[in-house]
């Protein structure tokens, strides 16, 4: 596309007038300034139609694919030659900055699947300046948007690794957590900030730094944490969030040494997996996770072997993960219960102590187990949790279905806030 410029408005609107002129007055000076001026816009236009059909920008690499994981931004720097100036125009989904000799581009990766850009729009002005050219310089790039799920496994494998060499870490008694507790234990100070609680206030260590200090704490852990995990979610992306979640408070149980006990809820039929090592749950889980986000491990070891960021990472590799899976579900899977009916497994283990149950569900589809929650709030010693996707409208078709899912959304929140039950937006926690 070919446009005037400001400059180049006024000397066409210099030449419409003086030939009127001239042949009006026979002004011969006229004329000859309508020759030049005519003779100066031919010129440009032709040099803006050989931009136009030739650019003088040449992207390199001009062909590239990559993998990201979801929720990251991609940066992505690819040099360019060219003799002319031009400004890049952004896309819908890109960003691009020129630097220098460099073209930046930049992608928010908030949605599984695969985003293209085949060229690079651009806008670049004629050699005189009396045209702006819009046109474009090519460029095959595919950036491939895995779910969220891959990193969590790649985390859960290097930590299966460590684990199964030697575990270390924190016994039962002395593990901390944010869900259940009975008392306090003192973690440490920090520098007040607006909206702490006054009741908190360390004066020690502010008499010591001459600046307010608010002590923080943890809740130690006194009994166990049951999940639930349902896979009634409403798309792809809502069921990344709630799966990486899931596995990320289990590989916290793990690097922990905490018992959990896990319950999956598979298109109405419950599996019931009892307490077990926790690396022998996790990696159960993970199994039959990826197999609901339909990631391959194939995918995720051609990831680590694409990535040189995760060369020199020790990863559990996929034949001795695959057979710690299968030994893993043969002593596990073997006391599982499977049934309908949900609340015929539920039952507290131990009267004396609190446990704290996050049920991992959707607030639109899974009605039915949101309704049995207050059948479980009758339990004195439950601490009941209802983790939630914040957005469920991310897999909405169009903008009436996201304002219904909205709408529900919030009046079952409403109604879990009723009866009393805490909940969670997922995210939760964030791997590191």
């Amino acid at each position: 596309m070919i446009n005037f410029t400001k400059l180049g408005k006024l000397l066409f609107s210099i030449d419409l007038s003086s030939i009127l002129i001239s042949l009006f007055f026979s002004n011969y000076y006229l004329l000859a300034i309508f020759i030049i001026s005519f003779f100066i816009l031919i010129y440009d236009y032709l040099d803006a139609r050989k931009i136009l059909t030739k650019p003088p920008i040449e992207i390199m690499p001009n062909r590239l694919s990559k993998s990201v994981i979801r929720g990251e931004v991609l940066h992505m720097d690819l040099k360019f030659k060219s003799k002319r100036n031009f400004e890049p125009v952004n896309t819908k989904e890109f960003k691009i900055e020129k630097k220098n000799d460099t073209l930046s581009i930049q992608l928010n990766a908030d949605r599984i699947g695969t985003k293209v850009l085949n060229e690079i729009k651009i806008k670049m002005p004629s050699k005189l300046k009396l045209f702006n050219i819009e046109t474009s310089a090519k460029l095959e790039l595919e950036i491939r948007i895995k779910p969220k799920i891959v990193a969590i496994a790649m985390e859960i494998l290097g930590i299966l690794e460590g684990l199964r060499k030697g575990r270390g870490g924190m016994m039962m008694g002395e593990t901390v957590s944010r869900f259940i507790g009975h008392g306090f234990e003192y973690l440490g100070s920090r520098e007040y900030h607006p909206g702490d609680d006054l009741r908190r206030i360390d004066w020690k260590a502010t008499a010591r730094r001459f600046q307010l200090m608010i002590k923080e704490f943890h809740r130690e852990m006194g009994g166990r944490i049951g999940l639930i995990y349902s896979n009634y979610n409403i798309g792809p992306n809502t069921n990344d969030d709630m799966v990486s979640d899931f596995l990320l408070i289990l590989l916290n149980a793990a690097k922990e040494d905490i018992p959990v006990k896990v319950t999956m809820i598979e298109n109405g039929q419950i599996i019931d997996i009892p307490v077990s090592d926790p690396t022998e749950i996790l990696a159960i889980c993970l199994d039959r996770l990826l197999k609901y986000s339909g990631v391959s491990y194939e995918e995720i070891y051609q990831i680590i072997e694409e990535d040189p960021y995760f060369r020199d990472f020790k990863l559990m590799n996929l034949e001795r993960f695959q057979e710690f899976v299968k030994l893993s579900k043969e002593k596990v899977m073997r006391d599982a219960k499977i049934g309908k009916n949900f609340m015929s497994f539920f039952e507290p283990e131990n009267s004396n102590e609190t446990e704290a149950i996050i049920i991992f569900s959707s607030l639109i589809k899974d009605s039915r187990l949101i309704s049995s929650s207050a059948l479980m709030m009758r339990f004195p010693n439950v601490r009941l949790y209802i983790a939630y996707h914040s957005k469920p409208w991310l897999d909405a078709k169009n903008l009436e279905e996201a304002y219904l899912m909205y709408k529900k959304m919030n009046s079952v929140l409403n109604y879990l806030t009723k009866i009393g039950c805490e909940t969670l937006a997922v995210p939760i926690l964030k791997p590191k």
